[in-house]
């Protein structure tokens, strides 16, 4: 192959990679989000931030030209409201070309104008064809302890040395989707023997048959049967599997029972979470 063929080859490459990773995240770029943030994002070239009021916080930049050639770093950040420990599922994915590739992600809190960083991702250099080179899809979790006012988010980027002058990416934070769910029946005796059934409420924004039925979990528990209707999915659980993971409760007790799950990879594979309380009953309450 010559010089000008294998140019136009990987010109060629880099252009479908950027076209399909553009067509998935117009198709995926979100998903539903169940707690909306206001996140900020800046950096070189061209950045387009998602803040997270309608949709999962999501950051995309694309930067061409011979900056590449030494690393370039994009922030997404956000404002702790509460104290607490913060999870937060993310997905990296991008293209910066196919010669010394580098890619690199850390986590960040700053508290008191003091900022502790927490390496996620430090991959490269690397050459033609392993990842990252070529493109790359990093999943990953981001647990972080806040205080109220904090400043925390990630910071991403790298570099390449590749006529190809390109770093495109895209930062998604996959925050879980809150969907409706019942429980029936509300009251839960612990010494029920049989099955306790879940009702999973479609919506305009949920259809049930995108949900990965496999990774549906009700406090830890699979189920053990499922039903995909039009609009709802039906459940059933055993009540004992349930009752043995609530640990000690007395009579009256309202317990909140959380439901969590996925959508499918097709389907952007994002978390779901749900929860509904039922009242505890005891030996020979009806």
């Amino acid at each position: 192959m010559t010089v000008m063929n294998w140019e136009v080859t990987m010109k060629i490459k880099s252009l479908t990679i950027i076209a399909v990773l553009g067509l998935l995240s117009a198709i995926f770029p979100l998903g539903v989000v169940a707690h909306a943030s206001t996140w900020s994002g800046s950096g070189p070239g061209n950045v387009t931030v998602f803040d997270g009021t309608t949709s999962n916080p999501q950051l995309q930049y694309l930067l061409q030209g011979p900056d590449v050639w030494f690393t370039e770093m994009w922030d997404f950040h956000t404002i702790a409201d509460a104290d607490g420990e913060i999870e937060l599922p993310y997905l990296y994915e991008g293209f910066h070309a196919w010669f010394q590739v580098r890619v690199f992600l850390r986590a960040y809190v700053t508290h008191n104008s003091v900022t502790t960083f927490f390496p996620l991702v430090d991959l490269g250099p690397v050459d033609c064809c392993d990842s990252p080179s070529g493109g790359f899809s990093i999943p990953g979790t981001a647990t972080l302890n806040v205080q109220a006012g904090d400043t925390y988010g990630f910071q991403f980027g790298g570099s390449n040395f590749d006529e190809d002058m390109t770093l495109l990416g895209t930062f998604t934070i996959m925050l879980p989707a809150e969907v409706s769910i019942n429980v029936i029946p509300k009251k839960l005796n612990v010494k029920k023997m049989g099955v306790l059934p879940v009702v999973v409420f479609g919506s305009a924004d949920l259809d049930v048959a995108t949900i990965d039925l496999t990774s549906i979990r009700l406090e830890g528990v699979a189920p053990i049967r499922s039903n995909v209707g039009a609009r709802n999915l039906r459940l059933k659980f055993r009540a004992q599997e349930i009752v043995s993971v609530l640990g000690e409760v007395d009579d009256g007790d309202e317990v909140v029972l959380h439901l969590t799950g996925n959508l499918k990879e097709e389907s952007g594979g994002g978390a779901i979470m749900a929860e509904d309380t039922v009242l505890i009953l005891k030996k020979g309450k009806k």
